[in-house]
């Protein structure tokens, strides 16, 4: 516990950093941006001076600064302040390192519509009391807080939550408390999108997964699954292992949902039954990304209208081009993408320039020996993909045409030129067309 002679010099601190701050910039203020503050405190004077005028506050990591940036906000938790601020409808509190527990003063901001919570990666509780209030809440984003186990039952009163990113199982198995898929189906009738992680310790109940097909407004879902536990890979614990997988991967899907994205699926076939099952059997999907994990093939039913298909880091994938074609006759567009492009990505070092290049180009060769890997094991035709790994219907179909035009009247060419020539070595006239006259 710190002293009370520490905490006079912290408190000093702040005040003098608050004697050096002219409130008067910040008169009449509607938005204010951290753009580049690492570790910095913000003091409650500021916050109180800012009151009903503020509508857009961000205190963590701005849109592009580079994601591990260690950024704090230093006792956050504890800025009674925050309640001041009535008429903000957006908070980002993005990025912040130090933070376990949201602050309690956010369950007063009334008019909030927007809280930016991602990749606060200590962040271990969202609790009910936190987010009850905040009523007209349109967009959470809980994404990249890898810490995060529990998510409090009574955010389900959220009901003009539009956007859910980053929600977990809990740990706990007790679920007291603690929301569940049903209660989300249940009570969120205006959910559009949400992203769900399935964590290698998550509490998934049986059936529980089949509950989305509840969420009759969802059009975009994202479900990442974690390892399976290591306990399970022995041949040993087969069956404990299928029993796991059944509860994470049983779905049922939403009636309109137009966009699935399936990250790390720890098997190697999408089930079919996925598309099969429920109120929407495939009709309304439009869209299919399935990125990294163990996949191997893919199996749709044949009456699928995908458009957009994207895969991504599929070590393992095999799956024939031409079957998949066949399989989904509505496909325009394909990406075939052999390596996160985080990890291609060459690591900042304090390097010459030749040095750097060097490094991106063995990388790019990497990718490049990856990719013809993939194209084998696929049996994708030559030049099918663009440099970028996408294949596009139409511009395809357009080469196509044009191929096959140009090699029809090559072959037309070549096949008159054999019959002059053999019919010139017969002694045969061969017949021509006489222009009209003034026609050249």
């Amino acid at each position: 516990m710190e002293s009370p002679k520490g905490q006079d010099k912290e408190q000093q601190k702040e005040n003098n950093n608050i004697s050096k701050l002219n409130l008067r910039e910040f008169d009449n203020k509607r938005v204010v941006l951290n753009i580049n503050a690492h570790v910095y405190q913000l003091p409650n004077r500021l916050l109180s001076h800012l009151g009903g005028n503020l509508v857009v506050l961000q205190l963590g990591r701005w849109w592009n600064s580079d994601d591990n940036t260690y950024m704090e906000v230093q006792g956050l938790e504890k800025l009674s302040a925050i309640s001041n601020l009535k008429n903000l409808r957006y908070l980002g509190i993005r990025g912040l390192s130090k933070l376990t527990e949201l602050p309690n003063e956010i369950s007063k901001l009334r008019q909030l519509e927007v809280l930016d919570v991602r990749g606060c990666q200590n962040l271990t509780r969202v609790t009910s009391s936190n987010v009850k209030n905040l009523r007209l809440l349109t967009h959470l984003d809980l994404t990249e807080c890898y810490m995060l186990e529990h998510i409090g039952r009574e955010i389900t009163s959220l009901s003009k939550l539009q956007v859910f990113k980053g929600f977990v199982f809990s740990i706990d198995s007790r679920w007291n408390n603690v929301c569940r898929l049903q209660d989300i189906g249940a009570k969120m009738k205006h959910l559009q999108k949400l992203s769900i992680n399935v964590t290698t310790d998550a509490n998934v109940a049986k059936n529980e997964m089949a509950q989305l097909k509840h969420l009759s407004g969802l059009t975009s879902l994202t479900i990442t699954w974690g390892e399976l536990p290591s306990i399970l890979t022995s041949e040993e614990r087969k069956a404990d292992r299928n029993q796991l997988l059944e509860r994470w991967t049983s779905l049922e899907l939403p009636p309109s949902l137009v966009k699935l994205d399936i990250r790390c699926f720890p098997d190697k076939e999408i089930p079919s039954k996925w598309f099969e099952q429920g109120p929407n059997k495939s009709k309304v999907l439009k869209k299919l990304y399935v990125r990294g994990g163990a996949v191997e093939k893919l199996n749709l039913p044949r009456d699928n209208n995908i458009e957009t298909l994207r895969l991504r880091y599929l070590k393992a994938f095999n799956m024939k081009w031409n079957d998949m074609l066949g399989m989904m006759k509505n496909l325009r567009y394909v990406e075939v993408f052999v390596k996160d492009a985080k990890v291609m990505k060459s690591e900042k070092r304090k390097y010459q320039v030749e040095n750097v290049k060097e490094d991106k180009k063995k990388a790019k060769d990497e990718e490049m020996k990856l990719m013809e890997k993939i194209k084998k094991e696929m049996s994708i035709p030559k030049f099918m993909l663009d440099e970028e790994g996408v294949w596009v219907k139409d511009r395809k179909d357009k080469e196509t045409e044009q191929s096959k035009g140009a090699q029809t009247q090559m072959t037309s060419e070549i096949s008159n030129n054999v019959e002059k020539a053999h019919n010139a070595s017969n002694g045969v006239k061969t017949p021509t067309t006489e222009l009209p006259k003034g026609d050249t």
